[in-house]
């Protein structure tokens, strides 16, 4: 298994290329592994948990894909909950990347109260 200098598996260079832009970044992310997935079915490079609404999956199209993968990967992408980013490897450079959006912690909500209060 090939890995990232931070020892991240990656499956080509794309993916190599993502996720070091991740990392230049700081991006938030779960690295998505194939493990008994065969190679030509569509998996998640990483899903992105810095961003809002929810987290976003990024997906990779591998240079030379067949006409079966990119409609799998589509089908794929249709069905999810998650929102989706996509890169065409190979003949488009890198889209930018989904803004960070953290969530921001309710203020609005009362304190619980302290002992003082409550004697």
């Amino acid at each position: 298994m090939v890995v990232s200098p931070a020892w991240i598996p990656f499956e080509s260079q794309f993916e190599l290329m993502l996720l070091n832009t991740l990392a230049e970044q700081k991006r938030r992310y779960v690295k998505g592994l194939r493990y008994n997935l065969a190679s030509t079915s569509p998996l998640a490079s990483a899903v992105l948990a810095d961003t809002q609404p929810q987290p976003t999956a990024l997906y990779i199209v591998p240079f030379g894909s067949s006409d079966g993968f990119v409609q799998e990967l589509n089908t794929l992408i249709e069905n999810s909950k998650l929102p989706s980013w996509k890169w065409e490897s190979g003949t488009v450079d890198m889209p930018a990347l989904p803004p960070v959006e953290l969530s921001v912690p309710n203020r609005q909500r009362p304190l619980a109260p302290t002992v003082e209060k409550m004697a």
